[in-house]
């Protein structure tokens, strides 16, 4: 057990890793807002993680995120430095906090929230998606389907189920692919751009 695994340890200290976001991730984010795309994230990353990261990429205006946690006893929004703390109500109550903060919604959370509030109508309300599994990240590009036209960016085997759901699935390679690879998919001029070109060239499409 995990008890048994962590008894007699001696702490030698902490390893902290950084995964930098890509230099372009900005300009293709800003240029998405400027065509009045709604933008969320879903990902496997911990919600705390997720925050930061959409933070930085100023994937809205609104400055606070309040994050879906239980405490034990009850659910409720929390911000991720608990300065506010809101209770999880019915749908009506989170159209209104949604209007204040973003919100973001873990893989453990979902099923809690989709029996509570009866409907899928919430998943359009949330900004961030985190700790979500492959086939939860496929739900919620279901549930979004049902009211708009969605296009999904994945570079994870993680992501291929909600790629495919998705009305446009855009794969994001971290180079050209080159030899019988490069015969099997889309003309190689879009390889041949930049992240952030590529993204615009298939938008138009």
């Amino acid at each position: 057990s995990r008890e048994e695994v962590e008894t007699g340890l001696t702490f030698c200290g902490f390893i902290c890793f950084s995964s930098c976001i890509k230099t372009d991730s900005k300009s293709s984010v800003r240029s998405l807002r400027r065509s009045s795309h709604q933008l969320m994230m879903i990902t496997g990353d911990n919600p705390y993680t997720a925050c930061h990261v959409a933070h930085e990429l100023s994937m809205s205006n609104i400055e606070k995120t309040l994050i879906l946690t239980h405490n034990g006893e009850r659910w409720q929004w929390q911000s991720p430095d608990r300065s506010v703390s809101v209770p999880c109500k019915n749908l009506r109550h989170l159209r209104d906090i949604r209007t204040r903060y973003d919100l973001c919604v873990t893989g453990e959370g979902m099923p809690h929230l989709s029996n509570q509030l009866g409907s899928e109508e919430w998943v359009q309300l949330v900004r961030i998606f985190a700790r979500m599994s492959p086939k939860q990240k496929e739900q919620v590009v279901i549930a979004l389907n049902r009211r708009y036209y969605t296009l999904m960016c994945g570079d994870g085997t993680n992501d291929v189920g909600a790629l495919k759901h998705a009305h446009v699935g855009v794969s994001l390679l971290s180079r050209a692919p080159t030899g019988d690879q490069a015969s099997e998919l889309p003309p190689p001029s879009l390889f041949q751009m930049t992240r952030e070109r590529r993204q615009k060239e298939l938008m138009k499409q």
